[in-house]
């Protein structure tokens, strides 16, 4: 089987692992390294180039394949509203420059491909969805979330478990309404948010993320630095994951959460509801439809039981091989999409 040489932009591989890029592209490389015909240097003159859509334009003068996280904006305008102009601006500029530049584009969803061909009339053929993956061996059930939580807290508590940025857009703050109300219902479940608190909201937004849960204090776990090593454990003490967000393109977070055992509750929108199928309960991303969805994992240990098992059979149809190979097939074609020279 005839082998490529690749070429990495620059910076490709810049972004560490323990972000959500990062861990893609750290992921898939290493997945690809047995199946080049050399490993990855950006000096040499490779058959094909893959680079970042969020880098801008990239023309090296050989076929280029961009990876495209997201683009959902696009699908849905008021996104806008959730970030700075100054920050999404010229984000959304440097991944059309990136797109338009490549000869394929690589996307984590077939959202986001719907979105890159309606909204920039991206030609299909050249707009590949491959899921993102797991790392099973790293995320799997291993007991200790409880003990890390009680750590935190200074007492032992069940806990509902967030993984990621603390944004505006993730619904954590109607995330942290719902967990008031299940207190005010007699629930004695913590929130573990385990991802840090962005810093492109105003002030007085981020303050009122970090506060206590109303009418239930010492119930916030706050795990800003959290390692694959502390995840791992959380997600597997975890009643339930939660990520009530509007914007997701994928959702790592759910995916190893799901590996890991937990139930997940995610938001019914953007890749979200293609992600979990039928693993994942779905829930209107307000403080009523958490809680709602919430309570149904906490009332019924059978949905909770099925939702763990769905989402390990889940989990494992999402391998980083499984991403490579449809990377791989993406490269490939365009090689042969190239003119001949």
């Amino acid at each position: 089987m005839r082998r490529l040489t690749l070429g990495l932009a620059p910076g490709f591989l810049a972004a560490p692992p323990n972000t959500g890029a990062g861990r893609v592209h750290h992921s898939v490389i290493a997945e690809l390294y047995p199946r080049l015909a050399r490993r990855p240097r950006a000096w040499r003159r490779p058959e094909v180039w893959l680079f970042d859509a969020g880098a801008g334009e990239f023309r090296p003068g050989q076929p280029v394949v961009a990876v495209c996280h997201g683009a959902e904006w696009l699908v849905d305008p008021s996104l806008y509203e959730l970030a700075p102009e100054q920050f999404w601006r010229p984000l959304v500029a440097r991944v059309e420059r990136g797109v338009r530049s490549a000869t394929l584009t690589i996307v984590p969803s077939e959202y986001t491909r719907a979105a890159l061909i309606a909204g920039w009339d991206m030609d299909p053929q050249r707009v590949i969805a491959v899921h993102h993956g797991v790392d099973r061996g790293r995320f799997t059930y291993r007991p200790g979330g409880r003990r890390l939580v009680a750590e935190g807290l200074g007492t032992d508590r069940p806990y509902i478990a967030f993984v990621g940025v603390a944004s505006l857009a993730k619904g954590i703050l109607q995330l942290k309404e719902a967990m008031a109300r299940l207190a005010r219902k007699g629930y004695p479940h913590a929130l573990v948010v385990a991802g840090p608190l962005t810093e492109l909201e105003p002030e007085e937004w981020r303050d009122q993320v970090g506060q206590e849960i109303e009418g239930a204090p010492g119930r916030l776990c706050w795990i800003e630095n959290a390692t694959d090593e502390q995840l791992a454990p959380l997600l597997s003490d975890a009643d339930a994951l939660c990520l009530p967000s509007v914007k997701e393109s994928f959702g790592l977070p759910v995916v190893e959460a799901m590996a890991c055992g937990a139930p997940v509750v995610v938001a019914n929108r953007a890749a979200l509801p293609e992600v979990v199928g039928d693993a994942g309960l779905l829930c209107d991303p307000t403080a009523d439809g958490i809680a709602t969805a919430l309570r149904q994992v906490l009332e019924d240990p059978a949905l909770a039981r099925t939702l763990a098992e769905k989402g390990r059979a889940r989990a494992k149809l999402l391998s980083w091989e499984r991403t490579a190979r449809g990377w791989l097939a993406a490269l490939e074609r365009a090689v042969n999409l190239a003119p001949a020279t």
